[in-house]
């Protein structure tokens, strides 16, 4: 996501394809967070269902602010830069933005952790949502009270969550498919953030570089889905195998079962004939009635 250091709209990126592909971020989060609230409940689905909402929400915002001022700009109108002037209103989406886009790094990187076995992975989980609070925090106040933004805290800690994302899981022993899936979505991740740095002013018939992170971030997106769903899969599996050495006490509680059920039905069939005969019937009071009389 393009980050604004002081505020000049004139210099903005607003070519269509960006904030239309910023767009298209929120709707993949949005369907990829939906099929994951129908898998296997786990820490890895909790996660990426924060990191679809954080993403989407950041994305969603940054496009409805760059399309503000394209259409200021296209019907030949100057944009607000500060709270006082006319044709403001761009700020508060953007101002939104900034607030969740430092969450989006962070809930990738609690995701690839959280694939993992090592020890200490709670602790692990809250250090880099509470570095991107503090850099979130920042970021707004900032924006609020000065209108500017340094884009080197956020890009810092982008980069340094994103590669978290990557080593934890690599330091394993043994790769699963959900860290892998992981890392590969962190790499996109990272791989977006590097193009906007290092292809600044770079664009392809109006196809910008942050319209080429959006795309990345995308295939992120998608990734980080088969993460959670890789993840719920491996639970299922070990949960087989856990419960596997004790298959043949489920099939002895079963057999006996059978067996109890067998006796009931044998009592039962035995105690209705005694009562079907006429020696073994007993004598109602009236029956005592009807031989006195």
């Amino acid at each position: 996501m393009e980050s604004l250091s002081f505020l000049d709209c004139g210099e903005r990126d607003t070519d269509l394809f960006t904030w239309s592909t910023a767009y298209v971020v929120t709707a993949v989060c949005a369907v990829s967070a939906v099929l994951a609230s129908c898998s296997k409940d786990t820490q890895s689905r909790q996660l990426f269902l924060i990191f679809a909402l954080v993403t989407g929400l950041s994305f969603g915002l940054s496009g409805a602010s760059h399309m503000m001022i394209y259409e200021l700009q296209e019907g030949g109108r100057r944009c607000g830069s500060t709270w006082a002037e006319d044709h403001h209103e761009w700020m508060y989406s953007w101002l939104f933005s900034l607030a969740f886009s430092p969450f989006s790094p962070a809930a990738l990187a609690a995701l690839s952790i959280s694939t993992t076995e090592i020890s200490g992975r709670i602790i692990g989980i809250i250090a880099v949502f509470s570095m991107a609070f503090s850099v979130a925090a920042l970021q707004v106040y900032e924006f609020a009270t000065s209108y500017v933004v340094t884009p080197v805290y956020s890009r810092s800690v982008m980069f340094i969550n994103v590669g978290i994302a990557v080593v934890v899981p690599a330091c394993e022993a043994k790769l699963r498919q959900s860290s892998l899936a992981a890392m590969t979505s962190a790499a996109f991740f990272l791989v977006g953030g590097l193009v906007v740095q290092t292809t600044r002013g770079l664009s392809f018939e109006s196809f910008t570089q942050n319209a080429m992170f959006h795309c990345l971030v995308t295939v992120s997106v998608v990734a980080a889905w088969f993460a959670s769903q890789a993840k719920s899969l491996e639970g299922v599996v070990e949960d087989r195998k856990l419960f596997q050495p004790y298959q043949h006490v489920e099939q002895d509680v079963k057999r006996a079962r059978q067996e109890e059920m067998a006796e009931d039905e044998a009592c039962y069939c035995c105690f209705r004939t005694r009562q079907q005969e006429p020696r073994f019937a007993p004598l109602k009071p009236q029956d005592w009635s009807d031989r006195s009389s």
